[in-house]
């Protein structure tokens, strides 16, 4: 199940990946791309790749914007016992879909996070590249053994795989997270696997379930930095069911002062000529401003979350 929205070179690339896959021999698949509100020919592209495809792909148009939803309308889509979801620009290698199968076979898992790794458009990264930034960009690396997890974070929907009676017991995507136009707000797979660990379902990690997050150089850019991160402080604040009046006057006061000491770090790392550290302050900066945003958001009840609930697992077509 791979959601996309407007980026068909995207996942026409990733798509040149998935057909080297390997399929062990007691099992199929079944790719199915979900054109979320795509006014780029993303559905006709996706018909003509599957006339030479090595295994059935199809696409299925999904007009309500938003990842969440497009990932509802795969649920209703896809047809197998185990449900694999890709974003669109994610890379994997021929053996990733048996990784994940053998954990699920091996472990009794319901629900399988692999690890991700970024694939960067231009040969090396840039020098100023930290920790911080990398999971800023979806980097995902819990180390080299299959072990549980149970930090629902721990698990991205840029690359997992659950049974299909997870989605049909906890419901399916909450509609109030996730990407959509003009937000970059994001969650709702940890929202998912949360209700699935509250659930009693069994979610593990498998290192060589490896996906490679697609990093454009764009993606270093001082305006796509600020409102991903901005949006990753908002989405944390957004995913609380109830946030206590402690926690609340907590992130009213403290967020400021945390702001205002990562910009006195950042001057001092300009000063020095210190780039990594300058940047690692930067992110945490406006994290913490969309942290303070958004608990002014819940305060006025303007939160997504707040007005809208996870809805119930979609009906087979």
């Amino acid at each position: 199940m791979i959601p996309t929205h407007n980026r068909k070179g995207v996942l026409l690339r990733s798509l040149e990946r998935l057909a080297r896959l390997r399929v062990p021999a007691e099992h199929t698949l079944e790719i199915v791309v979900v054109a979320n509100a795509c006014s780029d020919g993303t559905a006709a592209a996706i018909a003509e790749a599957a006339k030479g495809f090595p295994f059935p792909l199809r696409a299925a148009e999904e007009p309500n914007a938003g990842v969440a939803h497009a990932r509802n309308r795969a649920l209703k889509e896809a047809k197998g016992d185990i449900l694999f979801v890709l974003d669109d620009d994610i890379a994997v290698e021929p053996e990733w879909l048996a990784e994940h199968l053998a954990v699920h076979a091996e472990r009794g898992a319901e629900i399988v996070g692999g690890k991700i790794g970024l694939w960067f458009e231009e040969k090396q990264p840039p020098d100023w590249l930290v920790p911080a930034l990398e999971s800023v960009l979806s980097w995902k690396d819990l180390g080299n053994e299959v072990r549980a997890v149970t930090n629902p974070g721990d698990c991205i929907s840029g690359n997992f795989s659950m049974k299909r009676k997870v989605p049909e017991t906890v419901g399916a995507f909450h509609t109030g997270l996730g990407r959509k136009a003009g937000s970059m707000l994001g969650g709702e797979e940890i929202d998912f696997v949360e209700r699935a660990l509250h659930a009693g379902f069994k979610v593990f990690y498998s290192p060589k379930a490896v996906g490679l997050h697609w990093i454009p150089a764009s993606f270093f850019e001082d305006a796509y930095l600020r409102r991903l991160s901005i949006d990753m402080g908002r989405t944390r604040v957004f995913m609380k069911k109830k946030l206590p009046l402690g926690s609340i006057l907590r992130r009213l006061l403290v967020n400021p002062v945390r702001i205002f000491g990562h910009q006195v770090s950042e001057c001092f790392a300009v000063v020095s000529g210190n780039r990594k550290s300058w940047m690692k302050h930067r992110i945490k900066r406006w994290k913490q401003q969309g942290g303070w945003l958004a608990t002014w958001q819940y305060l006025r009840g303007r939160t997504s979350t707040q007005t809208r609930a996870p809805g119930t697992m979609p009906p087979q077509s």
